[in-house]
């Protein structure tokens, strides 16, 4: 009986055991190239809104001058 679980189930739970454990790396990876993904996402976001602020700057003064006095 003994040798039965170990040739049957012995196997069976190591392959559930590989299987949860791949899975959770994979998991992992992906976490790891969503939080990359959207950190690059961040920074060009940043960087585009600091071009639009160079664009509209010159508008801006313009707009100041012609409001003085």
């Amino acid at each position: 009986m003994k040798k039965i679980f170990l040739l049957i189930i012995g196997p069976v739970l190591l392959l559930i055991d590989l299987y949860f454990i791949f899975t959770q790396r994979k998991l992992v990876s992906l976490r790891e190239r969503v939080s990359n993904s959207l950190s690059q996402i961040s920074v060009q976001i940043k960087s585009r809104w600091d071009v639009l602020m160079e664009i509209a700057m010159p508008f801006h003064l313009i707009q100041l001058m012609n409001q003085r006095p």
